[in-house]
């Protein structure tokens, strides 16, 4: 494929990147717009590949009105772990979600066989202990229903 960047497209007021792909080495991607700012001055922090090698949106919370997610889906990232006891992140921002999957296994007694005993759980950050530690709140979620797509 060819690229090409057509400045002042169609309007005047539009670049365009004809391209397969837009490749960049930034640690941050900031959109600003300054007709659509509640407050003026500062930066707007909209993408960043953090330091979890992940892709934070948002993540200085530069935007008061936060992110909305129109016609999509999130998928959390499910943090594993070979206990029932949950172990949460002593760091976190108020408002954070935390997806979790605890799986132990129980040995074998007498005649029976070794079971495996799983469960999933939603936490939030509801905020900070005097120490600065997070504390999270587990979410309540409803009966369980099978899938039927």
């Amino acid at each position: 494929m060819a690229t090409d960047i057509l400045l002042d497209d169609k309007t005047g007021e539009c670049i365009t990147l004809n391209c397969a792909e837009v490749a960049t080495s930034a640690l941050d991607i900031t959109l600003d717009h300054p007709e659509s700012r509640k407050t003026s001055g500062g930066t707007r922090t909209a993408l960043r590949h953090n330091e979890k090698d992940g892709l934070s949106i948002n993540p200085e919370r530069d935007y008061p009105d936060g992110v909305a997610l129109e016609c999509g889906s999130i998928n959390l990232k499910v943090n594993e772990l070979k206990s029932l006891n949950p172990k949460l992140p002593k760091r976190a921002k108020m408002g954070d979600l935390y997806f979790l999957h605890t799986k132990d296994v129980i040995p074998a007694h007498l005649d029976m066989p070794d079971m495996v005993v799983e469960n999933c759980t939603l936490w939030l950050c509801v905020g900070h202990a005097s120490s600065g530690v997070a504390d999270w709140a587990p979410v309540t979620l409803g009966t369980h229903v099978a899938g039927t797509l």
